[in-house]
This record gives structure tokens, C-alpha cells and sequence, in this order.
């Protein structure tokens, strides 16, 4: 309600400028009469100082009327009062001529601009006053300075009054209905301008609001391009990183079947190995039976022996702390590999007994040939584990120390059992020998056998593990091939939203443009 009240003070604000316009216009209009009134109309009918003194006292009045009563109600009033004035001397300059009466029906027309109707029924007023009255003096010929007053030029009557006033109220009545009409439309058209003003103004804070979201949005679009661009590029170089481990996963996968091929080659070579040991063994024990008969010259050779031992046994515990300070697989190489020149070693010195013992020692120089083609079949398998493994080279030099340590003492031994091969058979020493060497490679050969094993069922595992590896890594990839995927899908319907933004603030501003220019009209 107090926004209606408001909206109708400004109608009627609009009303209040609109009459003051008309104020403007009625006053040319009213000195666009003086000419007319002092020099044209009073042609023929010698009436000039009546039309110049009235057209001069009603231009006088005019001029103190915009100036004293500027922007008030009596102005119309005047306005109305002057412009009648003109009728009456238009009349009377031309001596009542009835077609200057028209005037007053064009005079009363012309009030109708202030959609005011009190303008109107003044001006009527004052044409009837001025019928009456100068109808009177017409017909008592009351004359001023010689010139008669006329409202008529064919006479004068009641009658003819009564008809004019009838016109002029009936005129006037019409003008004040237009007038009400004017004045009501005028104000209801103000009243729907200033709600289509504030829906406007409205409209326009919608559109600014808009506007400025869809400013902010097109800056986070902006934002979501820029971070769909580096999440697309993040994602590509992710992908591209699991590809690389990808690839590094499938060599050590194929350096492992290789290292699971390679031992289980050799475990086949190590059960060939304890297999040819074990017919040693029963070789070994018929000769050992015989080797008992030797006596006190043996017990020499068995000191010998013993130191021989101990110095294998020490062997085996510094292969044993190589086999702790790096790894298993190494120590049972080192192991195999010392076993294995014992072996040939062992085996050579078999042979060299076996030449002395003549045809008693030919069988069990065939043995000892076989026992070094074995040793020799070994150690071309810890070879190519070395090579696969690839292990700290300075350990194994320190076991080869230790393994010359022992081989010094084991020919130490061998000079004594030389020495004593005087009193006793020299294949009795070499036997005695070869039995113990052959303990260390039969125990050698279990170690390497089940060392093998455990190789073989951790690079079984390692094998397991690296392909589930490789599997999961590859479901990575394939995520992170689909996130730039989708990375740049979002991008470029990030673009197109930025595009359409674009558009729709386009639109924004045409309307923001149009509706503040309406707003100012």
C-alpha cells in the first residue's frame, strides 16, 4: 500500500510537470495572439488602439503571470483568463462578428492541455460574463471613446445569449469530462510507467545479479579448464610412468624365469651329483674295511687326516660367515664351488694313487673320473649362477683364501700320508682321504641341493608376486588413461559452458544496456 502511495505521488509529480509545460506552451501561444489581436484582426474596422492597448495589457499580464505565479495553480487560472480576453477582443475589434465567437470554442479546446477541468470552467465563466455583459451595453449602445461595445454583429437578444451560453455549456461540459479522462488516464499511465519502472529496475537488478553469477561462473569455468588441462597432463605423465614401471616389471619377471630355469637346472645337477656319491659311498665303505687292517702307521695318517678335517671345518665356518653377511644362494655357490675343486683335486690325487696301486686301483680310478666330470658339471651350474646373481666378489675371495689355507694343509697331510705310504699301502692314505673329502661333498651337496629348493620356491613366489604386481599396475595404467580421457572430455565441455557463458553475459549486457536507458528516458 505505502508503495502504491508512493508510486501515485510520483504519478501526480509527473502530472505537476506536464502543467508546467503546458504553462510554457500556453504562453506562446498567448503571445502569438498580440500580432492578431493589435494589427490583423482590426483590418477594415478601424479599431487599431482598441486591439494594440488590449493586445499590449493582456501581453503585460501574460509576461507578470509567468514570472509571479511560475509553477502555481492561479497561473492556469490566468492563462485561462487571458487566453478568453483574446476571445472578447477578437470579437470586439471586429464588432461583434459572429465568426470570432469560433474563438472561444478553440480558447476553451486549448485549456484542455492542463487535463485540469477548473481551467476550463473559468474560461466558460468569463465568456459568459462577457455575453451578458456587453449584450446589455449593446442594447443600451453604450460606446467607449466613440467605439461601440458589440458581442454581436446581426443584433442582440436574450435569446441569442441563452443559444451562445448553451453552446459554450455544452462545449465546456465536454471539455471537462476529456478533462477528468485526461487527468485519470495520465495518472494511471504514470502509475503503470513507474511499475513497469520498478519491474524494470527489477528486471535490471536480476540481469546485474545474473550478471555477476555468471561472471563467477565463467571465472570457475576458466579455473575448471585450467585444472582439467593439468589433471589431463598429471594423468598422461602418470601413464606413462606405470608404463616405464611396467616394462621394468616384465625384465625382472624374465630375469627371474631365467634364475628359476638356472636352478632348477641345478638342483637336477646336484641330484645327479648326490645319486654318483652315494654308489661312492658303498665303494668307499668296502675299501674303508679293508683300510682298517693298517695298524699304528694308520694312526699317523689319521692325525694327518684330523688336521685336514679341521682345516675343512674351518673352511666351512668362513663360508658359513659369508653365507650370513650376504646370502644364502652365495655361500652354497662358494660351498659348491670349493667342493668342487676339492673334489677335482681329490679326485686327481685318487687317480695319482690309483696309477701307483697298479690294476687294484683301476676301479676306483674310473670312479674318481666320473667324481671329477660330476665336480666339473657343478661347477659350470655355480657359474652360471654366479653370473645370474651377481654377488659381492670380495666374500668369494675371501673363501678362496680360506679354501687355499685348507688345500696347504691338505697337501701338508698328503706328504705325511706319503710319508707313511712307506710302511703302509699308499691307497690306504688316499683312501682314509677320500673318505673324509668325501663327507664334506656329500654334506655340500645335501646344503646346495635344499638351498636350491629354497631358491626355487622363492623365485616361484617373487614370480607370483610380480604378476599380481603387473596386473595391478596395469589396471593403474588403464585408470589413469581413462582419467585423462575423461580429464579432457571435461575440458572441452568446460570450453563450451565458457562459450555459452560468454553468450548468455552477451545477452546480460545488451538487456542491462537497454534497461538502464529506459530508466533514464
Amino acid at each position: 500500500m505505502r508503495a502504491m502511495t508512493q508510486i501515485s505521488e510520483k504519478a501526480h509529480d509527473a502530472l505537476q510537470r506536464e502543467r508546467q509545460k503546458a504553462d510554457g506552451f500556453l504562453f506562446y501561444l498567448l503571445i502569438g495572439h498580440v500580432p492578431f489581436a493589435a494589427l490583423i484582426f482590426p483590418y477594415g474596422y478601424d479599431t487599431y488602439w482598441v486591439g494594440i492597448s488590449g493586445a499590449a495589457v493582456l501581453f503585460v499580464v501574460t509576461v507578470l503571470g509567468r514570472f509571479l505565479l511560475r509553477k502555481t495553480v492561479l497561473l492556469r487560472h490566468l492563462y485561462a483568463v487571458t487566453l478568453l480576453s483574446y476571445s472578447i477582443l477578437f470579437i470586439q475589434v471586429q464588432m461583434g462578428r459572429i465568426e470570432m465567437h469560433f474563438h472561444i470554442f478553440g480558447a476553451l479546446a486549448f485549456l484542455l492541455i492542463y487535463r485540469d477541468w477548473k481551467p476550463v470552467i473559468t474560461g466558460a465563466g468569463l465568456a459568459a460574463v462577457h455575453h451578458v455583459v456587453f449584450n446589455l451595453c449593446q442594447q443600451y449602445d453604450i460606446a467607449i471613446l466613440g467605439i461601440p461595445v458589440k458581442v454581436f454583429n446581426y443584433g442582440t437578444g436574450w435569446d441569442i445569449v441563452t443559444l451562445h451560453a448553451f453552446f459554450v455549456v455544452f462545449e465546456s461540459s465536454i471539455l471537462v469530462y476529456y478533462a477528468l479522462t485526461f487527468r485519470a488516464n495520465f495518472l494511471k499511465n504514470q502509475d503503470q510507467i513507474r511499475r513497469l519502472d520498478a519491474v524494470t529496475e527489477e528486471l535490471n537488478r536480476i540481469v546485474q545479479k545474473s550478471w555477476d553469477v555468471s561472471q563467477k561462473l565463467r571465472d570457475d569455468t576458466a579455473t575448471l579448464v585450467s585444472s582439467s588441462a593439468t589433471l589431463s597432463s598429471i594423468a598422461s605423465e602418470t601413464a606413462a610412468g606405470v608404463e616405464e614401471i611396467n616394462a621394468g616389471l616384465d625384465s625382472i619377471f624374465r630375469a627371474s624365469e631365467d634364475i628359476s630355469q638356472n636352478t632348477t637346472a641345478q638342483t637336477q645337477h646336484l641330484g645327479e651329483i648326490r645319486s654318483t656319491t652315494d654308489d661312492v659311498q658303498k665303494i668307499s665303505d668296502q675299501i674303508t674295511v679293508e683300510i682298517q687292517k693298517t695298524g699304528t702307521v694308520m694312526n699317523e695318517a689319521v692325525q694327518g687326516a684330523n688336521e685336514g678335517n679341521r682345516s675343512i671345518q674351518s673352511i666351512t665356518q668362513t663360508m658359513d660367515a659369508v653365507r650370513e653377511s650376504s646370502n644364502e644362494m652365495l655361500d652354497i655357490v662358494d660351498i659348491i664351488n670349493e667342493i668342487a675343486e676339492q673334489v677335482s683335486l681329490l679326485s686327481l690325487n685318487a687317480s695319482i694313487e690309483a696309477a701307483r696301486a697298479g690294476e687294484s686301483g683301476r676301479g676306483f680310478a674310473v670312479v674318481a673320473q666320473e667324481i671329477s666330470k660330476l665336480a666339473q658339471r657343478t661347477a659350470d651350474s655355480t657359474r652360471n649362477i654366479n653370473e645370474l646373481i651377481g654377488r659381492n666378489a670380495s666374500e668369494i675371495e675371501t673363501g678362496l683364501k680360506v679354501v687355499t689355507t685348507g688345500s696347504e694343509k691338505i697337501r701338508m697331510m698328503i706328504t705325511r700320508i706319503e710319508e707313511a705310504n712307506r710302511f703302509i699301502q699308499g691307497i690306504n692314505r688316499a683312501m682314509q682321504q677320500f673318505a673324509d673329502g668325501y663327507r664334506s661333498i656329500h654334506s655340500g651337496v645335501e646344503s646346495a641341493a635344499a638351498v636350491s629348493r629354497r631358491i626355487l620356491d622363492a623365485t616361484d613366489a617373487e614370480k607370483n608376486a610380480i604378476q599380481e604386481v603387473i596386473g595391478t599396475i596395469s589396471h593403474i595404467n588403464s585408470s589413469a588413461q581413462g582419467q585423462a580421457r575423461e580429464s579432457d572430455e571435461l575440458r572441452i565441455l568446460a570450453e563450451k559452458n565458457r562459450q555459452l557463458l560468454d553468450e548468455l553475459q552477451g545477452v546480460l549486457q545488451t538487456l542491462l544496456d537497454s534497461g538502464r536507458s529506459k530508466l533514464q528516458l
